[in-house]
């Protein structure tokens, strides 16, 4: 059975309350009380900011591209946060993932959430249109 939704706020709150689940999985995974976590493709910040809330001693290196579809979202991102109060704590990056990878040293990070990266990793089994990865620090496996 298809159910048509025509009101957008109820397609919007269902997305925040998706993401807001996939935020309490992650932290549940994350298993240090503080540190730094990186989440490649954070686009407007629907992931970031649930986390950044339940893990309030993590600082958090996001960084995306904001370029093309996602043009729109470094703005909507830095506007969540001011109004999250997680400016502080969360460091935004306009880089290609690779590029700043390069750059990174991955033994500072307590993990890293992406899309499309990782190295060793746990995928979760939350229902979403795209793979969800957490890639936990150490060796390639």
């Amino acid at each position: 059975m298809i159910r048509v939704v025509d009101n957008p706020k109820k397609v919007e709150d269902a997305y925040a309350r998706q993401y807001e689940n996939l935020a309490s999985e992650i932290a549940n995974l994350v298993l240090t009380r503080r540190g730094i976590l990186a989440e490649i493709g954070c686009g407007e910040g629907r992931l970031t900011i649930p986390l950044a809330k339940l893990l309030p001693r993590h600082r958090f290196n996001v960084v995306d591209t904001f370029t093309g579809a996602y043009s729109g979202t470094l703005g909507r991102l830095n506007q969540a946060l001011f109004v999250a109060k997680l400016k502080s704590r969360v460091k935004v990056n306009v880089a290609d993932y690779l590029d700043w990878l390069w750059e990174e040293f991955s033994d500072k990070y307590a993990g890293v959430i992406s899309m499309s990266f990782c190295q060793r990793s746990i995928h979760t089994s939350y229902p979403c249109s795209c793979q969800n990865v957490i890639a936990l620090p150490g060796p390639a496996v």
